[in-house]
């Protein structure tokens, strides 16, 4: 009997930093035949060839559409290596009887972090007087003002696992904060004092406007030049959900021109091709730009995601429900609720 086969996107191993993508349980499994596909990543879409005989298949990065599907005789199983999943094809998956599941889990721990990273760099000009003592020391250094986060108001526009955890940190922080999402669970924001509010009430009264929702047809372009401008010119915007969620470069004109603080982005449009995205050439001390890893540049995150996909792999093989699942559409049976992703049912 042939081995269950599991494909896995990109191979980002590291012994040195005793990382394994969280995959030790797959690959220390001998049912298991775990094969990597390359190791650097690219933007060409999953080879159909690929798929053939294949039971379950780990997405990091490249693009997998209707054609990657076209030999997959055996596949029960997409898994994304972290919480978007807007590289799959999700209905030709769930025509063709194949779950989705995504791995949130991790990212709820690095995104919030990071985020208030950004945030206390940017309201305590971090950047700026390293950009200062690097060329004139300590002399002029009393010219800035900075502030601190406490009695600040953060918005946090989504409120998924993400925007949980960074509610629960900003607390701590003595933050008032305010939410906006029309699912956001009523009983979860008064336990943790969080406010609802409309999006143009929160972008008019936060100090910080923090994005942490996925990429979908409702989310694409929410926040534009018009967006901008109803934000406090004292206020600072953090993009850490998807590039096209928010117009590049309209936050860009929006910085230039003052109309805000300044921001912290860590995904753009048109990823991984960014260097004539405007906000790379902006190059404003009030501007922080990371390479896209708020969610993926850290090892304990992505061991998490790693564990919850291998978790997946191993109840596809025993005959059981992945979890995580985005698309129960797929199944012609009942999937049990505990199966679904947290994050949300894509529809």
């Amino acid at each position: 009997m042939d081995k269950f086969v599991c494909v896995v996107d990109r191979d980002f191993r590291n012994p040195e930093e005793d990382f394994d993508m969280g995959l030790s349980s797959i690959l220390c499994d001998p049912d298991i035949d775990v094969r990597f596909y390359k190791t650097e990543a690219d933007s060409n879409a999953i080879p159909a060839e690929l798929l053939k005989d294949v039971d379950t298949f780990i997405s990091v990065l490249r693009p997998f559409n209707r054609e990657s599907l076209a030999q997959a005789n055996r596949l029960k199983w997409v898994g994304r290596f972290g919480a978007g999943f807007d590289n799959v094809d999700i209905q030709a998956c769930t025509e063709k009887g194949v779950f989705v599941s995504n791995a949130p889990q991790g990212v709820w721990i690095s995104v919030p972090e990071i985020t208030v990273g950004y945030m206390l760099a940017l309201i305590n000009k971090l950047k700026i007087y390293d950009t200062h003592i690097r060329a004139k020391g300590f002399a002029g250094a009393d010219a800035y003002n900075t502030r601190c986060l406490y009695g600040r108001t953060a918005g946090i526009v989504g409120f998924g696992g993400i925007g949980i955890n960074l509610a629960a940190i900003l607390k701590a922080f003595s933050m008032n904060v305010q939410v906006c999402d029309p699912f956001a669970d009523e009983k979860r924001l008064a336990g943790l004092g969080v406010k609802k509010v409309d999006l143009d009430t929160l972008l008019a009264t936060s100090d910080f406007v923090s994005l942490n929702v996925p990429l979908t047809s409702s989310t694409r372009g929410m926040i534009g030049a018009a967006q901008l401008a109803k934000m406090k010119k004292t206020a600072f915007l953090i993009n850490t959900a998807r590039g096209f969620v928010c117009d590049d470069a309209a936050l860009a004109e929006a910085i230039k021109n003052k109309t805000i603080a300044g921001a912290a982005v860590d995904v753009f449009g048109g990823e991984p091709n960014v260097a004539d995205n405007p906000l790379i050439r902006l190059g404003a001390d009030n501007l922080i730009l990371t390479p896209h890893v708020a969610g993926g540049g850290s090892i304990d995150a992505m061991t998490i995601t790693g564990q919850k996909l291998a978790e997946c792999v191993i109840r596809i093989k025993n005959g059981q429900f992945p979890v995580n699942i985005v698309n129960p559409q797929a199944s012609k049976d009942p999937v049990p609720p505990e199966c679904v992703t947290p994050s949300f049912v894509a529809k």
